[in-house]
């Protein structure tokens, strides 16, 4: 899929059929239906039966008129942030040669999370000009300012500046908290920073969960695989999911309270404490544990209101994006007077 990293087995088949001599590449793709969708375009010569059986579906413009807001009680509070306008502009870099992932994934580990890179037909990335040259070094010959244009109003087309832009959002909410950020395939998170000294902002979601953020699971180390040979212990903390949607035109933020395991590749083994864990987080407690998180992400101001956060230090251009999100969640009625 665009914009994510290969499996690590992919990867070492793709390598070691390069090394004897075969032609062997990784082709970045939407979807699979958009995949197939442009190799059928190509086909030459196409009869009219297999037009026939391809294409057995016909488009029809229908309009489902949507039933009217709910009035009646009780609320369904759902877990969404309305997110404004999105960021359009970031900076487009130019190198001696073709950059792949793993180039720009080490680069933003150079950077230490001050620089968020992504690719389709050029590299893009957010962060101060100075802090992107110095990650790249000689291989980068140009940084100019680059339109993400309409591309971020179909991100369901563009997973790539999806997980991108999630990346600078959990970039912008975490900035002067006790928290961490992990991006990968399967999106974004925030966690609880276990080597952070106590901070009173976590105070919330302490009471919210009723104890401690984090912690050793007790008595368990992680198996021994091929891959992992050596058994340690392993750790946990509370943490939240990021996930940008788009319904209907708009723009929400979907937050998803979980809990975090250290190594990730042990979260198997861990499968009983999180049951214990996550267990009884029903609503009264999903629904304080979900105002405490937010109250942490967007702490201050006035109750209702939007409230800006930026990637970075700094003000805010094509390299230091900045998102509008109001802390009130969508919430559902029902029909009824």
């Amino acid at each position: 899929m665009k914009g994510r990293r290969p499996f690590k087995a992919v990867e070492n088949l793709i390598a070691k059929a390069k090394a004897k001599g075969v032609k062997a590449e990784v082709v970045e793709i939407e979807t699979f239906d958009s995949l197939m969708s442009r190799v059928w375009r190509q086909l030459p010569n196409r009869s009219a039966e297999l037009i026939a059986a391809v294409s057995k579906g016909a488009m029809t413009t229908v309009s489902l008129p949507l039933p009217p807001a709910g009035k009646a009680a009780p609320i369904l509070r759902l877990n969404g942030l309305p997110v404004g306008d999105l960021p359009r502009a970031c900076f487009e870099l130019r190198f001696k040669a073709d950059q792949e992932w793993a180039a720009l994934r080490e680069a933003e580990g150079r950077a230490k999370g001050a620089m968020i890179c992504t690719k389709e037909s050029s590299v893009w990335a957010w962060g101060h000009e100075a802090t992107i040259r110095s990650a790249f070094g000689a291989e980068l010959t140009d940084v100019q300012p680059s339109a993400l244009g309409d591309r971020v109003d179909d991100l369901a087309s563009n997973l790539y500046l999806k997980g991108f832009l999630e990346q600078a959002m959990g970039n912008a909410l975490r900035r002067g908290q006790p928290l961490l950020l992990r991006s990968d395939r399967s999106g974004s998170t925030l966690i609880v920073d276990r080597h952070a000294a106590q901070n009173s902002a976590l105070d919330g979601l302490r009471t919210a969960i009723g104890g401690p953020l984090y912690g050793q699971v007790g008595g368990l180390k992680t198996t021994p695989t091929p891959d992992h040979p050596t058994s340690e212990p392993v750790y946990w903390a509370e943490c939240v999911h990021l996930d940008l949607q788009q319904i209907e035109g708009s723009n929400w933020l979907l937050l998803s309270p979980d809990v975090w395991i250290w190594p990730k590749w042990a979260r198997r083994d861990a499968t009983d404490f999180l049951d214990r864990r996550c267990g009884g987080r029903f609503n009264p407690k999903a629904d304080k544990l979900l105002s405490a998180w937010i109250a942490l992400l967007l702490p201050g101001g006035r109750r209702g209101a939007d409230h800006s956060v930026t990637a970075f230090d700094g003000v805010a251009g094509p390299g230091n994006p900045t998102f509008a999100l109001n802390e009130r969640t969508a919430f559902s009625r029902r029909p009824g007077a």
